[in-house]
């Protein structure tokens, strides 16, 4: 995805395919600031996210 905005973890967990091999790991109640292209895999059954641009 190439959708920049915060990316809140509602529910369960979340890692965030960053380009150049970064990665972030979201667990309920944490966000994180996109600005470029990104891919997300839940890790839990009924992971929920929120992006706000």
């Amino acid at each position: 995805m190439n959708a920049p905005g915060w990316l809140l973890c509602l529910k369960g967990e979340a890692v965030i395919d960053l380009p150049d091999g970064d990665f972030v790991r979201l667990r309920a109640g944490e966000g994180y600031q996109l600005a470029s292209m990104w891919d997300v895999l839940p890790t839990r059954d009924g992971t929920t996210l929120l992006l706000m641009g």
